[in-house]
């Protein structure tokens, strides 16, 4: 009886395959729900960072142009400036290019010094009528994949 226990007390080579193959399709389901997870959380990060920098650089540029005088814009496909005169600030520009060393950041500009407003921005553009100044921002972030998130913004400013 000693013997017999003893015979029966290991696994068998189909046994041993058997739960490698269930180890390993388990893994794998692992392994690529993991990656599933980790481009989604990518794109929502790069998502957050292009929304925060529109949003912020619209909070600042509603102030602005709410008061605004004068404005003067000087539109093209690779660039825009706006300037204009704001009563407490004085003259203030805003910069936008594709190239260059500030490419795809938006640069407020005034007596006291220059400022990065915005940055991943892709495309600016300004509209300006009587009441008005309609403004559509959009900004390109890269993902970790290569891809990348946009978000678009547009906003009516009403002049005061």
């Amino acid at each position: 009886m000693v013997n017999k226990l003893k015979a029966n007390s290991g696994f068998t080579l189909i046994e041993t395959v058997v739960v490698l193959g269930i180890f390993s399709v388990t893994v794998g389901g692992l392994y690529s729900t993991l990656l599933a997870g980790k481009k989604v959380w990518s794109e929502n990060e790069s998502q957050a960072i292009a929304q925060r920098s529109v949003r912020q650089t619209l909070a600042v540029m509603t102030g602005d142009l709410r008061v605004a005088q004068y404005i003067n814009l000087t539109q093209s496909s690779s660039s825009v400036a706006v300037d204009f005169f704001h009563p407490v600030d004085g003259p203030i520009t805003y910069s936008w290019a594709t190239t260059g060393a500030n490419a795809n950041k938006i640069i407020r500009t005034t007596a006291t010094g220059s400022q990065i407003l915005g940055q991943y921005i892709s495309q600016l553009s300004f509209n300006d009528n009587a009441n008005y100044v309609l403004v559509n921002i959009q900004a390109s972030v890269p993902t970790d994949q290569g891809d990348s998130v946009e978000y678009d913004l547009v906003k009516k400013i009403a002049k005061r």
